[in-house]
């Protein structure tokens, strides 16, 4: 088994309360700007290469882009900086309310040296530190009060990326030549609508701006969507991918003061029916009492035992969920389809075996995954 930490991150998600009472203060401006660029440039730029899933009619492939961006900053130290507000609606779709999240992340990947700070927001939209992981090799600490789920600096970098992850996919955007940032040119995407549809089932789009060095390293993103019809969905996204190469996580000093050792897995009576909430970033236990509450809790089973499991809520993105072994491999066909909508199959019928080692969601598993383990 996979040990886990004591104490752990509060969830990155958060609901703020009504749009009338969140008081965001200013919080959306009617325009995002490219960061610290030097504008448009109508010289004869340098030869800069075009990185997998950009071309110049476009960008192309955005899953592409993800990959080469991981693959690049994984090999450099960086900052990276991401805040959205975005609405969601609350379980049973019966209402609505804004949500913002935002992190920090400072990473030395090949030091394996990471650390990276979530925020809540008070009523007047400012940001409150709210929790940190800090991973140095192979120990770890963290301020919050939930387990941690990234037990490693590869973990903590892919969570990290993956909330930009879900924007990027998502983008359609025209190529637009070239911008510098300091002296860096880079590829300019000027946004021109989100593919698919919101939390509300309603098509919309956006406008914005994605600058991108010509390694694939995705070094800013903004997004706005304007006032629907509706004067509904109103939404900003901001991310900066900065100081490659010259980023150095220093140990903070809370570190010394928390235990590395970590908590067991929950073990489960035979028979039981383990209900769970998708909710990125992480799967959030629903039934029996000793998960409720819990991001990705760990599991202990029976061997030889039937159990259940299954998610029976969801935050409007699409998930699934997958029983694995210990190479991530699907167990015996023992996986639901990907939906927005947990109602129905979304529930699996297994006999607990030595084979399985986790749970997870194909579409977003750096961030919703759990162990299991077998006795």
């Amino acid at each position: 088994m996979r040990s886990y930490q004591n104490g752990t991150r509060r969830r990155l998600l958060r609901y703020a309360g009504s749009v009338g009472a969140l008081g965001l203060a200013g919080c959306l401006s009617d325009s995002i700007d490219d960061p610290e660029t030097d504008g448009d440039d109508d010289s004869e730029p340098p030869a800069l290469a075009f990185p997998p899933g950009l071309t110049a009619d476009g960008l192309t492939d955005p899953a592409a882009l993800l990959e080469a961006h991981r693959d690049a900053v994984t090999k450099t130290s960086f900052t990276a900086i991401y805040t959205a507000h975005r609405p969601r609606t609350y379980r049973g779709g019966s209402e609505t309310a804004w949500v913002q999240e935002a992190l920090d992340i400072w990473a030395e990947p090949e030091a394996e040296r990471v650390e990276k700070v979530t925020y809540e927001y008070d009523s007047r939209g400012e940001r409150e530190r709210d929790s940190a992981v800090y991973i140095d090799g192979d120990r770890g600490a963290t301020t919050g009060l939930d387990s941690v789920t990234q037990r490693s600096a590869d973990s903590v970098i892919e969570a990290a990326l993956e909330p930009i992850g879900n924007w990027v996919r998502r983008i359609e955007g025209e190529y637009d030549g070239t911008a510098t940032i300091g002296t860096e040119r880079v590829h300019r995407i000027s946004v021109t609508g989100i593919d698919g549809k919101n939390e509300f089932d309603d098509e919309f789009t956006a406008g914005g701006t994605v600058l991108v060095d010509g390694t694939g390293r995705i070094r800013s993103v903004r997004l706005r969507q304007a006032e629907t019809a509706d004067g509904s969905s109103d939404f900003s996204v901001e991310f900066d991918c900065d100081d490659l190469g010259e980023t150095t996580v220093v140990r903070p000093e809370w570190a010394d003061e928390l235990e590395p050792a970590g908590i067991t897995a929950i073990e489960l009576e035979p028979g039981t029916a383990i209900d769970l909430s998708a909710e990125i970033p992480a799967w959030v236990g629903l039934a029996p009492e000793p998960i409720a509450g819990l991001e990705n809790p760990p599991l202990a089973l029976e061997s030889g035992e039937s159990y259940t499991i299954g998610w029976s809520e969801g935050d409007g993105a699409a998930h699934n969920l997958q029983l694995r072994d210990e190479n991530g491999d699907v167990v015996n066909g023992l996986e639901t389809e990907v939906t927005t909508d947990p109602a129905g199959e979304q529930r699996l019928e297994f006999v607990a075996s030595d084979e399985l080692a986790s749970y997870a969601c194909e579409p977003h598993a750096p961030l919703m995954n759990g162990d299991i383990e077998v006795r």
